[in-house]
């Protein structure tokens, strides 16, 4: 109750024994903002996850985030593509509108404060749930508007795009550490369970879209095979990572393709197709029971395309016009 970054908000603690300073004005904001700074200059972290963000106050936000990033050491400095992120849960909307409201905070005009994209991640949901009778085209529109600050010389991605974290994700454990159920009534916007046979799908969804994706434990590994509690963690047998999972991570740090422009090539019911112009394709589907196929326009031109997600050893060509027939394999995703 005593911690206030109003300015107004000053006098002496009321619960605090020792230490006990009488406070001026801003002396919490003041001391959290040289906290942060000695912090930064301490430990040289790149970046910060910001704890249920619509309790506090977008002004504060901005004043601690642009010290950092600017005001200590050259050193230290965060800089231009420093991390930050908030957790607020709510509408695209909402979420886009904090992303503003920090933004233009103090006079600034920097677009410093991504949010975990709860957007996507319902759309994502929602077609997991309809168990191949939704329209995944519809995923696209879901996204945050707000995902990336544009330099003059670089791009930084702000938003987290994701599918579980420890909100939405509360499993009943059974004495072996298995799922036994789940906590509906404890979890935001419901789990998606890792057993699912669209969890790549998501997860393809999450890497192919702007941002920074966040990939949750228990779905790169499976927890849930009794071995939760004595599992030697450097052991691939006794800790089984989820291969798709892990070849999507592959594709999207060794393949560089999210700083191409992101451009959806083709939207049906049961299959998207997304461009990282010049960089990949993600062809992304729902239907586990047969093959999609299209033709799209890219930003290719006249080059051998392979298949990462393994559907198919084909390696095939985009015509000189950068015309491509897109084949998904129901592997759920087809990277080129």
């Amino acid at each position: 109750p005593d911690v206030c970054y109003w300015e107004g908000a000053y006098g002496r603690s009321s619960n605090i024994v020792g230490y006990n300073p009488t406070q001026s004005a801003n002396y919490m904001r003041n001391e959290a903002r040289n906290w942060m700074m000695w912090f930064k200059k301490q430990t040289a972290v790149d970046g910060y996850r910001w704890d249920a963000v619509k309790h506090i106050p977008d002004w504060f936000q901005q004043d601690m985030l642009w010290n950092v990033k600017y005001a200590v050491p050259t050193w230290a400095q965060g800089g231009e593509e420093m991390f930050s992120v908030g957790e607020y849960v709510g509408s695209q909307t909402e979420m886009d509108n904090y992303c503003n409201a920090v933004q233009t905070a103090n006079g600034s005009n920097e677009f410093v404060m991504g949010t975990f994209d709860f957007s996507l991640r319902a759309g994502i949901q929602n077609v997991i749930q309809g168990g191949g009778f939704s329209n995944i085209s519809n995923i696209a529109g879901t996204q945050q508007t707000k995902r990336f600050a544009e330099y003059a010389n670089q791009k930084v991605h702000r938003t987290v795009p994701f599918v579980n974290n420890h909100d939405t994700f509360r499993p009943i454990l059974d004495d072996n550490g298995n799922y036994a159920g789940w906590d509906y009534s404890n979890q935001i916007g419901g789990n998606v369970d890792p057993f699912d046979k669209r969890l790549a799908m998501a997860y393809a969804i999450i890497m192919s879209v702007d941002g920074n994706p966040g990939i949750f434990m228990e779905d790169l590994f499976n927890l849930s095979a009794n071995n939760r509690f004595n599992h030697d963690p450097k052991n691939e047998t006794e800790l089984p990572v989820r291969s798709k999972i892990q070849n999507l991570i592959w594709c999207h740090q060794n393949l560089d393709f999210k700083y191409g422009d992101y451009k959806v090539r083709y939207q049906s019911e049961d299959l998207l197709v997304i461009e990282r112009a010049g960089k990949a394709i993600i062809a992304i589907t729902d239907n586990i029971s047969a093959n999609q196929e299209a033709w799209i326009d890219t930003d290719f031109r006249n080059v051998e395309m392979k298949d990462y997600s393994n559907g198919t050893s084909e390696i095939r060509q985009v015509y000189a016009d950068g015309r491509f027939n897109v084949k998904i394999t129901n592997v759920g995703k087809e990277l080129g």
